[in-house]
């Protein structure tokens, strides 16, 4: 799922934010791996939302682009399974398309800071 995939990326950029701040403080040590190991469950779910509203419509946008209206695709499952029209990848795109979300989601995060020190942002 493209989202998804957008919303790791995220979350492994903000996850390194995080370490590198707590690393500064003297409070954090060891890999990103090992970090992430040790968050609590809710931890993890915070760092992977997107933290301003503005990152969110970007993803949902960006999806949007890409495979059409999320409401008009659960319109077509009224049709049934077979209505929703169906894309076809190959293994090895389904990857790169996994691995561009995820650097999309990456890149969001970094845009979002940088946008986030000269704009007000909806948190």
């Amino acid at each position: 799922n493209f989202i998804s995939a957008a919303r790791f990326g995220y979350f492994l950029r903000r996850g390194l934010q995080r370490l590198d701040l707590e690393r500064s403080l003297g409070q954090g040590s060891g890999s990103l791996s090992d970090w992430m190991g040790s968050l609590t469950p809710a931890d993890a779910v915070e760092l992977a939302r997107a933290a301003t509203k503005e990152a969110q419509r970007a993803v949902q946008h960006h999806a949007t682009q890409l495979f059409g209206s999320e409401i008009e695709l659960l319109q077509q499952l009224d049709y049934g399974p077979d209505a929703v029209q169906q894309l076809q990848l190959s293994d090895e795109s389904r990857r790169r398309l996994s691995l561009e979300a995820a650097a999309f989601g990456a890149a969001l995060f970094d845009a979002e800071s940088s946008a986030g020190r000269r704009y007000r942002l909806e948190y």
